[in-house]
């Protein structure tokens, strides 16, 4: 949905540009725009999974795309627009019930030997002990 978004956005864009009502130094504005504003929701990410110094680091580059956003001016307006409709049209699907496995080497091996893989439970054995 993000990228149907952009690519509304971008025909709007090259559409005003053919009336003549943008400039080519407003053109290249709204991509920086879009760039900066997934170049912000990536550095969002990284700096919430992130641990330790790489954590803070992160957080570092999340601050200063935002002041780098800022100066994007009216392009900027642009991009957190797309992005929200983006986020708007957006829906989650159900989590799929995911089948309960056996945690222990063990248990792979009696199971895997039950169905009559015996080589197959070795293979288990041999790559979770690797």
């Amino acid at each position: 949905m993000l990228l149907i978004a952009i690519a509304a956005t971008g025909l709007l864009v090259i559409a005003a540009a053919s009336a003549h009502l943008v400039s080519t130094t407003q053109l290249v504005t709204v991509p920086t725009a879009l760039f900066l504003t997934v170049y912000l929701g990536c550095t969002a990410a990284a700096s919430r999974v992130l641990r330790g110094p790489a954590r803070v680091a992160a957080a570092g580059a999340l601050a200063a795309v935002a002041v780098i956003m800022v100066f994007s001016g009216w392009a900027a307006v642009l991009a957190v627009l797309t992005a929200g409709t983006a986020a708007a049209l957006y829906r989650r699907r159900p989590a799929s019930p995911r089948p309960v496995r056996e945690a222990t080497q063990s248990g792979q091996a009696a199971q895997a030997a039950q169905a009559g893989q015996v080589s197959r439970a070795r293979a288990v054995v041999k790559a979770s002990a690797a």
